[in-house]
């Protein structure tokens, strides 16, 4: 199993393969007891998925796109912006954790404070969210992400590729959308929210 030393020195995502029959919220809040310095993930197989923390480029782009998400959600306050540190349960059994995401407060209501204190017992998906890509990420496994979210039932997934300055728009409806040097996103399922680019490209 890989360690905490793995984690701080490895630039890349470790992926850890359970033997046997597990508890999937059990093992998955071990896991996050065990590395706390690192984002934990878990995949519809079981797979525990460990990545290192963030550096400071790719936190403030993550961060930047949350910040908007943020102060649209409270000028909304229909609902409650999140940011990287949060963790979803997906219907096939993952565990993902968005950037930034947005869902409505009567979807959280309904889930009652007590499974919003945990990490393991909510089961609804956001409305919308963000992905953004660190320098370490595969595009091809990043628009999977998407996908997956996408079959989870979130209604808009927005991946943003700080390289080459693409935005990548997913939908439930099934659509598709590509925008080279993208200077903004406009969604299509929060009412004036417009994701501005150009902080999220800013090179120092």
């Amino acid at each position: 199993m890989a360690t905490a030393a793995d984690l701080l020195y490895t630039p890349a995502t470790i992926t850890i393969t359970p033997g046997g029959c597990f508890d999937r919220d059990a093992l998955f809040e071990a896991a996050c007891e065990l590395y706390p310095e690192a984002k934990v993930e878990m995949d519809a197989e079981g797979n525990i998925i460990l990545t290192p923390g963030n550096s400071e480029d790719s936190a403030f782009r993550s961060g930047e796109a949350f910040g908007q998400l943020r102060d649209w959600a409270r000028k909304d306050g229909t609902g409650r912006a999140f940011d990287a540190s949060v963790n979803f349960n997906l219907p096939s059994g993952a565990k993902r954790q968005p950037d930034a995401a947005w869902v409505p407060k009567t979807v959280l209501q309904m889930e009652g404070a007590a499974n919003l204190r945990t990490a393991t017992k909510t089961r609804h998906v956001p409305v919308f969210l963000i992905e953004v890509m660190s320098p370490s990420d595969k595009l091809p496994n990043q628009q999977a992400k998407c996908v997956e979210w996408i079959e989870a039932g979130v209604k808009e997934a927005v991946l943003l590729n700080p390289d080459t300055k693409t935005a990548y728009v997913y939908r439930l409806d099934g659509s598709y959308e590509e925008i080279p040097d993208a200077v903004a996103v406009e969604s299509t399922v929060l009412p004036g929210f417009s994701l501005d680019c150009g902080p999220i490209w800013e090179e120092l």
